[in-house]
């Protein structure tokens, strides 16, 4: 984690912190805990966690906000569009753009939430002026702030990479919170496509100590045994529906009187962030499970379902994982296949060595969430094949000739172990593992870079530890998702250290990596 830190530990900066949902509390409390005296603002996109926050912070006075759903209202009254001139003049290409694509509520239907929905709900003019209008505010609320840094999470609104390219085109340093995929490990990040240059640094200078060390071996031990595991991740799927009336009855009337509370909410009521209980009751109970069999019963009688038990061995394959939509993972890590996997996966099978197979495994939670005809399609691709969710990643891996991803996290497995991997976006550990995958972001070099793929060597035991103890010294073991925002169904990692440690090794990784980038 980074150098040690001892005794009293305090700063003093101007901040500037995208939280979202329950993350503005921890947020709040963590930074008020290691600065003293600087002006604190906070760029916060979910209504109802707002209030809870109001209720219990009583002295807000001097702490300024700026808050998604009065961008939303306001944005309705600017009925004419401005001149984009400016604005794509002040941005790098692609950004505003990429900030929309990044943000479910403005690129997706209004139920992708509970299942597959493309539906863009706004006119054209009606993203224009959205943008527009934070783009006024954020501007205000900067120079108010006079930011010495900007810290938050993965961006996933349209707000938060605003936010973010605002500040580094003012060369003010931005750090985002985002697991390193290993175990409890948790890093703020310099970037958000790639790999944090902190890392870098880190494996570049090769000094770790004994501890790490062990620790990077242990990892390496249990990946290769495991596969990866890490701190938040989902543990419900939809690989099985259970019906309990009762506790749909229960659920029904949770739902009911919280939707009568958002109802006669105006701001939450008028919250496109928030999508209410009631649709999420219906569709969690009917029409998921609904789905859920409908697409099950339709995968296992197509003749492109391979069992994994009856595999041949001259059965090569390159394996693809797909991504549950919407998703970080692919809207800001992979922007171009956002609602596009099914043609990426088109291109990937045609351009395969001729005889080799392309096997697509559906994430465990989409099941219930895509529509049939999605299978439907992708089935009809030639040379693709499909297997059973609910079949092992690691052992579908290991038989692969390679794997393609766009940012999964197997394709960290793929390398610990051993498999080459083709790399289509951007995932946060690649600069680590550069010397075992190829990159492609052009289509048509895609048939050249599968044979450069499969001519690559395993990297060697040294590398990969070596990239490994650069992902924990740079990182802070924390259970972020499962102890301190409480999120329920989350993998937790086994610590003796109570949540007040957590936090208090959290507080103090914060205050290195702040102290770090600002200048």
């Amino acid at each position: 984690m980074g150098k040690p830190l001892r005794g009293s530990y305090k700063m003093s900066k101007n901040i500037i912190v995208t939280s979202q949902g329950a993350n503005l509390q921890i947020y709040y409390n963590l930074i008020n805990r290691i600065n003293k005296n600087g002006k604190l603002g906070f760029l916060t996109s979910f209504y109802r966690n707002f209030k809870e926050f109001q209720e219990t912070e009583k002295n807000l006075d001097s702490v300024f906000f700026i808050k998604e759903w009065e961008i939303f209202e306001k944005s309705k009254l600017n009925v004419k569009v401005k001149s984009f001139t400016k604005l794509n003049n002040d941005f790098p290409p692609g950004i505003l753009w990429g900030s929309i694509l990044s943000d479910r509520r403005l690129i997706y239907g209004k139920k992708s939430k509970y299942i597959e929905d493309y539906d863009v709900r706004f006119s054209d003019n009606q993203l224009y002026n959205l943008i527009h209008t934070f783009l006024d505010e954020f501007e205000i609320f900067f120079k108010k702030i006079k930011p010495d840094v900007l810290i938050g999470s993965v961006p996933v609104t349209f707000g938060e990479v605003l936010a973010i390219e605002y500040c580094k085109n003012k060369n003010i340093p931005t750090l985002q919170l985002h697991s390193s995929r290993i175990e409890n490990y948790f890093a703020l990040h310099d970037k958000i496509l790639g790999t944090s240059k902190h890392f870098l640094k880190i494996k570049k200078e090769n000094n770790f100590s004994l501890k790490e060390k062990i620790k990077a071996k242990k990892i390496l031990k249990d990946i290769r045994s495991n596969g990866v595991v890490y701190e938040g991740v989902n543990l419900k799927t939809k690989t099985n529906v259970n019906i309990n009336l009762f506790s749909i009855l229960r659920d029904l009337l949770y739902s009911i009187k919280h939707e009568c509370k958002k109802y006669f909410d105006i701001n939450s009521r008028n919250d496109n962030h928030d999508p209410g209980f009631l649709k999420f009751w219906y569709y969690k109970n009917f029409v998921q499970p609904f789905r859920f069999y409908t697409n099950q019963s339709f995968l296992k009688k197509n003749r492109r379902i391979i069992d994994f038990k009856r595999f041949s061995k001259d059965f090569e394959f390159c394996f693809y994982p797909l991504h549950t939509e919407p998703e970080v993972s692919i809207q800001v890590l992979g922007r171009p296949y956002h609602k596009n996997q099914i043609e990426l996966l088109r291109n990937i099978g045609a351009s395969l060595p001729f005889g080799m197979k392309l096997l697509v495994k559906e994430h465990p939670r989409s099941i219930g969430l895509r529509s049939k005809s999605f299978y439907k399609k992708l089935l009809e691709i030639p040379n693709l094949f499909f297997i059973d969710p609910q079949v092992d990643s690691l052992s579908i891996v290991k038989k692969s000739s390679f794997v393609a991803i766009i940012s999964s996290t197997i394709g960290l497995e793929s390398l610990i172990i051993g498999k080459p991997i083709l790399v289509l976006g951007y995932p946060k550990y690649a600069e680590l593992f550069e010397k075992g995958l190829i990159r492609c972001y052009n289509l048509f070099e895609l048939p050249i870079k599968i044979i450069e793929t499969l001519k690559l060597k395993k990297i060697n035991e040294e590398e990969i530890l070596s990239s490994l103890g650069a992902l924990i010294k740079g990182s802070v073991p924390v259970n972020f998702y499962s102890k301190i925002l409480k999120k329920a169904d989350r993998y937790s990692v086994k610590s003796s250290l109570t949540n007040s440690e957590e936090l208090k090794n959290l507080e103090k990784y914060f205050l290195y990596r702040i102290n770090e980038v600002v200048k």
